[in-house]
């Protein structure tokens, strides 16, 4: 079905302006060209231009392009200030659109598109800059070269599908969990688990829209009681379970850039490394610190809010955003794209750890945090690993909601 697209309401919590880092144009992010991008860089005549020549500028990706990287994997187009020479010359609109979006991603929900934020981007990371309403217009320009077809929800669990209303005010139901601020994050985000586990059993009658809202406030009102009153122990996961969570960091410990090549066995020689758990933890990216799986493995206490605030953030934002399930992430359903999410907690903060004892801190602060947060929201959602039937079938043990509550407090406490 056509549609006139409707662009949802921007986070106002959430700040970004480019700072020129540079990173997003280091190779890790690929510019795949839309139709007529190719032809209109062209004619902008950078044959002519004394710090490209003898550069490649575009490389055949599919039956399209992509702009092309130099040996160091940086984009071809970026100078030596970490500018844009398209967009220095010509101006933010003569830039390949996604290239304008960054770090926005654009979700169809129905008749409206949401706005998710890619937390790989440093100053969205840091929630450095103006509230990101301040691109609601540019980011709206944009809608009808991408959004020109009314989205269909993706199945809730299992084959059972609820309309975009119905999931949204799920969606809500969870953001107010994560945001009861009186309670520490692991805790809420224990109780969203909960909440998801929960919500797998409901029958389909309870949730339909007629009484949705009713079951979502008493679920939500026992979960808070609960998680408020319960010790909520550290206790240690189970060796499988440990083994595949330390197997699935290597996955997002990834760290492809163009230009950039990796032995295989090297990757190999990490996996089993990673899974064995034992010594130094292998050195899975070329800033990663030098650190035993015993230092990961202590007790760190309750992280003070301003710590863990970027972390809660980009949950919310990803989750306001529906662009953690469906065509989003892998076709998975909303409730294992929820768990996937979470799981996201103990991870970020499992590479915090690292590079805290890496500085010899006994718990990471907000650098550690950060740089985690960029290594995660690199790979989640968007690494092609997620589509395999075996790493699906890691993820739903993992989120196992025994499992993955264990994990949340054994790394994040």
């Amino acid at each position: 079905m056509t549609m006139t697209p409707i662009l949802a309401e921007l986070p106002e919590y959430q700040r970004y302006d480019c700072t020129a880092c540079g990173k997003c144009c280091a190779g890790i992010f690929t510019v795949v060209l839309r139709p007529g991008e190719y032809e209109r860089i062209q004619e902008q005549g950078w044959e002519n231009e004394p710090a490209l020549h003898g550069e490649r500028l575009f490389v055949k990706h599919g039956k399209g392009h992509r702009l092309a990287n130099r040996a160091d994997g940086k984009c071809v187009f970026l100078n030596e200030q970490h500018y844009c020479r398209i967009h220095e010359k010509f101006g933010l609109e003569a830039k390949p659109l996604a290239c304008q979006l960054y770090p926005f991603k654009l979700i169809a929900a129905g008749a409206s598109v949401r706005s998710d934020i890619r937390f790989d981007c440093p100053a969205a990371a840091a929630n450095n800059g103006r509230p990101v309403t301040a691109y609601a217009a540019d980011v709206a320009r944009a809608l009808p070269q991408l959004m020109t077809t009314m989205a269909e929800p993706a199945p809730f669990y299992g084959t059972l599908v609820l309309g975009w209303p119905q999931l949204e005010r799920i969606t809500q139901f969870l953001v107010r969990l994560l945001t009861q601020r009186e309670m520490d994050l692991s805790r809420r985000v224990v109780a969203c688990i909960q909440a998801s586990a929960i919500l797998r059993h409901l029958t389909p009658d309870a949730l339909e829209e007629a009484v949705l809202d009713k079951v979502l406030d008493t679920t939500g009102n026992m979960l808070v009681m609960t998680a408020a009153k319960e010790s909520l122990e550290r206790i240690a996961p189970s060796q499988a379970a440990l083994t595949g969570f330390r197997q699935l960091l290597v996955v997002y410990a990834r760290e492809d850039r163009w230009g950039q090549r990796i032995p295989v066995m090297q990757r190999y020689r990490d996996l089993f490394s990673m899974m064995g758990g034992k010594g130094m933890v292998p050195k899975l990216r070329a800033d990663f610190p030098d650190v035993t799986f015993a230092a990961l493995e202590e007790p760190i206490g309750f992280p003070p809010d301003d710590i863990v605030e970027p972390l809660e953030r980009s949950l919310r934002v990803h989750l306001e955003s529906l662009g953690f399930f469906g065509a989003a992430f892998a076709g998975y359903s909303y409730l294992d794209g929820l768990n996937a999410l979470l799981l996201t907690y103990p991870v970020t903060f499992w590479f915090a750890r690292a590079y805290a004892a890496g500085r010899g801190l006994p718990a990471p602060d907000i650098d550690c945090m950060h740089q985690a947060l960029l290594l995660v929201n690199h790979v989640h959602g968007l690494a092609t690993v997620f589509n395999f039937p075996l790493e699906r079938y890691h993820l739903r043990s993992l989120c196992n909601p025994a499992v993955l509550s264990k994990l949340c407090l054994w790394y994040g406490r």
